[in-house]
């Protein structure tokens, strides 16, 4: 049967795009075969010149892969059958992590006698630390205030438009 070049670019054009049925690609195969397709159609009488290279497997494949899976006597080696080996492994070696680690922790210098001018000395510094935090404190508070009444205008001023 022939077929006008519109046809054929029709299911060369389905073929490339992955929509051909299987007798829309034996007729190409054919086409191709024959050396019927015109020129501008020529790579796809290439890409089945390239495929009747490449071995085919049979219609049995199926089955006798599945045979073969079936009656397999050698164990399947599998890393999940493990993972419960290697969580408690990782636990014995977070353990005895730890102990070793705490273990040669030196618990450092005792601790000193400080006398009665020492400890007025830190009182003192510790309490002009929190005043000059306090000042600071202040600085923030009127700085939230003048950023507060612009708040507040400029919400006025929104309102007032609406």
């Amino acid at each position: 049967m022939a077929y006008n070049e519109l046809e054929i670019r029709s299911i060369v054009e389905k073929f490339w795009g992955g929509s051909t049925s299987l007798e829309e690609e034996a007729l190409l195969r054919q086409l191709a075969k024959e050396d019927a397709l015109p020129d501008e159609f020529q790579g796809v009488a290439a890409y089945f010149e390239a495929m009747e290279d490449e071995p085919m497997l049979g219609e049995s494949f199926d089955d006798e892969m599945l045979e073969k899976l079936s009656t397999s006597s050698t164990p399947i080696f599998s890393i999940q059958r493990l993972r419960p080996l290697f969580a408690a492994a990782a636990i014995v070696i977070a353990v005895l992590g730890g102990w070793y680690f705490f273990a040669q922790q030196d618990p450092g210098p005792v601790a000193e006698e400080y006398t009665e001018e020492e400890i007025q000395q830190a009182w003192i510094q510790t309490q002009e630390a929190l005043r000059k935090m306090g000042a600071g404190m202040e600085k923030g508070q009127e700085h939230a205030t003048v950023i507060n009444k612009f708040n507040e205008a400029s919400f006025a001023i929104t309102n007032r438009d609406q």
